[in-house]
């Protein structure tokens, strides 16, 4: 499995490409953010790093 698979990050992605498609985000025009669950940090925390 792929982090790319996982639903909460499949909406994510979802999210940014509407607001784009809407006119909402100018190009290359800054970050979005999302506050992750505790649930969703343990379905992805093998895919995660401490070190810098």
């Amino acid at each position: 499995m792929s982090i790319m698979d996982v639903k909460f990050v499949q909406g994510f992605i979802r999210m940014c490409n509407d607001g784009w498609e809407q006119g909402w985000h100018e190009r290359n025009g800054g970050n979005l953010s999302y506050r992750m669950k505790e649930e969703e940090v343990e379905e992805v925390k093998e895919y995660l790093s401490l070190d810098g």
